[in-house]
């Protein structure tokens, strides 16, 4: 066929491909934050960013932190991360990963005795942001934290 490369080109196409795919994904961790209007200003973003990070963070948070989220979490006394799951998991990785360390998982109502309960934290609520970790129950963990009287509240770009 007429249409199909030859094999050499393929093969180089290939090669540029693995070698820019190598470079994308050591450098990704890198970056700290993306600017908050990155995604509308690049369009591609929306197509090569997704399949960059699904190695990262569990496959979620392509787009990481915006910077003024950033500068929010970092201007916090407490970050709660709001749910325990594998998007709570991805949210301490990006956490860890900026150096940020005074993080607590919370949830609505505690299984056991080491769950802290989110409304335990409503005494100090104007000094902590809440994460909202669940693509599942983010309606749900949103209005929750809200209720409580918790304004700053991070909802990720999934």
């Amino acid at each position: 066929m007429d249409d199909e490369p030859s094999y050499s080109l393929r093969d180089e196409i290939l090669t540029y491909l693995k070698s820019l795919a190598n470079a994308l994904y050591s450098r990704y961790k890198d970056i700290d934050c993306f600017p908050d209007d990155y995604r509308y200003k690049y369009i591609q973003t929306e197509h090569v960013l997704p399949l960059i990070q699904a190695g990262f963070y569990k496959g979620y948070f392509p787009y990481k932190f915006s910077k003024s989220q950033m500068d929010i979490i970092r201007n916090s006394n407490r970050v709660l991360i709001y749910g325990r799951g594998k998007v709570g998991e991805a949210v301490e990785e990006l956490l860890v990963e900026r150096g940020i360390s005074n993080y607590t998982f919370v949830v609505t109502q505690s299984e056991n005795s080491n769950e802290a309960v989110i409304s335990d934290w409503i005494p100090m609520k104007k000094n902590v942001v809440v994460i909202i970790s669940s693509t599942k129950y983010c309606d749900e963990l949103y209005k929750n934290a809200t209720d409580l009287g918790f304004t700053n509240i991070i909802i990720p770009q999934f």
